[in-house]
């Protein structure tokens, strides 16, 4: 299900320096969930940084745009 542009809008201008969000890494591997499957990647908490008009910058480096944002509100 697509994010709308009320959900990306609230995401935008609700969500704070500070607050915590779980994002997927496929850059690093699970190794627990490496055992007997083929996907790569694993979430992980982080922070939010610094925001921009598009776009979140997160503790861990990573960064992320509101859509990211919009569906881990759901």
């Amino acid at each position: 299900m697509p994010v709308t542009k009320k959900e990306w809008l609230d995401a935008r201008l609700n969500c704070k320096v500070g607050d915590s969000i779980r994002v997927f890494n496929h850059w690093r591997e699970d190794l627990k969930a490496k055992q007997g499957k083929e996907g790569k990647g694993r979430w992980e908490k982080s922070r939010i940084k610094k925001k921009f008009f598009f776009i979140v910058l997160l503790e861990n480096g990573r960064s992320v745009d509101y859509a990211e944002v919009a569906m881990q509100r759901r």
